[in-house]
């Protein structure tokens, strides 16, 4: 049994898995853009950068295999109700990037990893 989960995600109505087994790639790819300590801050202090969200979700959309810009991603985040994509996109990023048994994971906000949807263009 692996460190990690399968981490699923959804774009456009089309659900992307990424394999336990390259769960470290993903997280490789998003920490290129933002480390797991900033996630954290901005999810404790309210305090969060939309582009870098954005930015950090496109480059593990891309890595699952999603052709999508991070453009794309961040007009996801506003598509509906912001408040409540970004605190799912910033739980969902804590949930992709922290082992199922970490006890950091167990503190963090609960959310699903799934990217913000957007229209289709």
């Amino acid at each position: 049994m692996g460190v990690f989960d399968d981490i699923q995600l959804n774009w456009q109505g089309t659900d992307y898995v990424i394999p336990a087994n390259k769960v470290m790639g993903a997280i490789a790819r998003i920490e290129d853009v933002i480390t797991l300590t900033e996630i954290i801050q901005m999810s404790r202090q309210g305090r969060v950068k939309f582009a870098a969200i954005a930015s950090a979700y496109a480059a593990v959309l891309r890595y699952a295999g999603v052709q999508i810009t991070d453009e794309q991603v961040y007009q996801g985040l506003f598509k509906d109700n912001t408040a409540a994509i970004v605190n799912a996109a910033l739980a969902g990023l804590l949930q992709m990037m922290l082992p199922p048994d970490s006890a950091e994971k167990k503190d963090a906000p609960q959310g699903n990893a799934v990217a913000p949807t957007a229209a289709a263009s």
